[in-house]
């Protein structure tokens, strides 16, 4: 459900006008690197933030109490993850192979926003959406 959620405001992000120039800035970088990762506009920090919270506000109204701890840790896994797949690298071990063909499509992405491939973390909502390259 939060993957749901996550790609339909990447979609607003890419789509709506407004909001695609929000976004353009950080698709300024065409050849992604781990600092652009992280050069965005100030709304999309704030959007990505609220997402985030209200995320785990959601999870813990459903399944009760969540440990600060635990969300410290998924946030520390996220930022992992999203700075990996902006550095397009070409990782030649077995376990890291599906990471490398995530930061291909993403580095395919910063080239022409309008392709699709909007996911960081996992390409199935591309895949569900018909927005994978």
């Amino acid at each position: 459900m939060i993957g749901l959620v996550t790609h339909l405001i990447f979609l607003l992000l890419h789509g709506v006008p407004h909001f695609k120039r929000v976004h353009g800035l950080h698709h300024e970088a065409r050849k992604p690197t781990h600092i652009g990762a992280f050069y965005v506009h100030p709304l999309e920090t704030f959007i990505g933030q609220a997402l985030f919270i209200g995320s785990a506000v959601g999870l813990g109204a459903v399944f009760g109490p969540i440990h600060v701890g635990s969300v410290v840790v998924a946030d520390l896994i996220y930022l992992q993850i999203h700075t990996i797949n902006h550095t397009y690298i070409d990782l030649p071990f077995l376990p890291f192979k599906s990471l490398d063909w995530i930061t291909t499509r993403h580095a395919i992405h910063h080239i022409d926003m309008s392709k699709g491939n909007y996911a960081t973390i996992t390409m199935i909502y591309d895949y569900a959406f018909g927005t994978l390259d």
